[in-house]
């Protein structure tokens, strides 16, 4: 072979890998609360819905979700690519797992895993029933282009009572106090149903100072007058921005999904 088909085979090569990197220095995220209750409150047709999302969102690198209260098996099957970190099964009867999941592209390391329930809740028959489910969040740290992220994902307490709203705000102090000890110099993105409007919630906005936390802003067809579902991130060396989402989801459950795109550099 003539030095000159192997220059050009080696230029190949470069610039196929070059490629290979560029695209690998990018994460797609999504967070969705997937509205998912059990069978018994829809059906076939909850299941169909969860189906249709999981199909729709199986491109992500890191899948953020809230309320799957009865698909592990289901997602188990259409998410084969990914490594799935679910809330854990409580052992009181009474109790529910936290309807959180947490999915990671295969080719990402995870290094550290914890899930942390908050201690309060309220409403058992009324406000919620949010005594029923274990609310809290799952933090995982993993390793992309040789950098550490903290990821979490949370869904804190439901209910427009006084005590909803005091729940709320130490469940929101409770997850500020773990960031603070365990992420406070590192890369963090996290995700959730936080169930406190932006607009009206002081606590939010603290939240956000004193983690120094950027927020991502909200898509034009969220269509709830609330807006409680959030990802927020402190990012160091990467570009950060909204990513499309297809039309079929925002039509799926009762909370609109959220997405980025951010590009490690």
């Amino acid at each position: 072979m003539s030095k000159s088909k192997i220059l050009v085979i080696l230029i190949n090569i470069l610039i196929i890998n070059v490629s290979f990197s560029s695209e690998n220095n990018n994460l797609n995220i999504i967070s969705f609360n997937i509205h998912g209750f059990g069978k018994i409150l829809g059906g076939r047709k909850i299941e169909y819905k969860i189906s249709k999302i999981l199909n729709e969102i199986s491109n992500y690198d890191l899948i953020f979700i809230q309320e799957n209260w009865k698909y592990k098996k289901l997602i188990l099957d259409m998410l084969p690519m990914h490594q799935l970190i679910f809330g854990e099964e409580r052992k009181n009867k009474f109790s529910h797992p936290s309807g959180l999941l947490i999915g990671i592209n295969e080719n990402i390391k995870i290094i550290d895993y914890d899930e942390f329930i908050y201690k309060g809740c309220n409403g058992i028959i009324a406000h919620g029933s949010d005594c029923f489910a274990s609310k809290g969040f799952i933090y995982l740290r993993i390793m992309f282009n040789g950098q550490k992220l903290d990821i979490y994902n949370t869904h804190l307490d439901s209910g427009d009572s006084i005590k909803d709203n005091i729940t709320r705000r130490i469940q929101l102090s409770s997850l500020k106090d773990y960031v603070i000890e365990n992420s406070v110099n590192n890369s963090i993105i996290i995700c959730g149903d936080f169930n406190m409007d932006y607009k009206n919630s002081l606590h939010i906005k603290d939240f956000i100072d004193q983690l120094e936390l950027d927020l991502l802003l909200w898509d034009d067809k969220y269509f709830l007058e609330k807006k409680v579902d959030y990802i927020f991130y402190r990012l160091d060396t990467s570009q950060v921005k909204d990513d499309k989402i297809t039309e079929i989801l925002y039509h799926l459950s009762d909370h609109p999904p959220l997405s980025m795109n951010i590009k490690i550099k």
